[in-house]
């Protein structure tokens, strides 16, 4: 299993984008083999969803905007998304009844994501929307809530993590 360190109450956001990255090409890129991307996905997501709610429960406080927490913000945003995704191909094996659950985290994503008028996220948040309207096809709701600050960000991330 991949970690993550942390060092003086700082989750390393390179390793983490390294890890997930790594996990994103090994595992959906170039193998498709979804059980280990879920897997080594929901760990990643696990260590980021205790790094956040530990440093709330220290701190007593939601963080504050800063540059820190806005890559913090867009690497997990990046990471909700191939998370669902993952969950996404597994659905035909497991059931159903992850439809909602996927639907709920491609909205996180798209919701934690800083600064989505920039032309890469622009890109990234179009991907979001293939892969929600995909899942349902019936509904065509808005997966963003505006305006998006990154203190909305970090809202929605504390949301999703007091979850998981």
């Amino acid at each position: 299993m991949l970690s993550i360190p942390v060092t003086n109450n700082i989750l390393n956001v390179a390793q983490l984008q390294e890890n997930m990255n790594e996990t994103v090409f090994n595992y959906i890129d170039s193998t498709q083999n979804w059980h280990k991307a879920y897997s080594e996905l929901n760990n990643l997501v696990h260590q980021v969803t205790q790094y956040f709610n530990n440093w709330v429960e220290k701190e007593g406080e939601l963080p504050k905007g800063s540059t820190y927490w806005t890559i913090f913000m867009d690497i997990v945003a990046r990471l909700i998304y191939f998370y669902g995704l993952a969950q996404e191909y597994l659905i035909e094996e497991q059931g159903e009844a992850l439809k909602e659950e996927i639907l709920n985290i491609y909205t996180v994503a798209a919701n934690c994501m800083p600064d989505v008028q920039s032309e890469d996220n622009q890109d990234f948040l179009e991907e979001i929307k293939k892969s929600y309207l995909q899942l349902n096809t019936t509904e065509h709701n808005t997966l963003l809530l505006n305006p998006r600050t990154i203190n909305n960000c970090i809202a929605t991330f504390s949301e999703f993590s007091k979850n998981n």
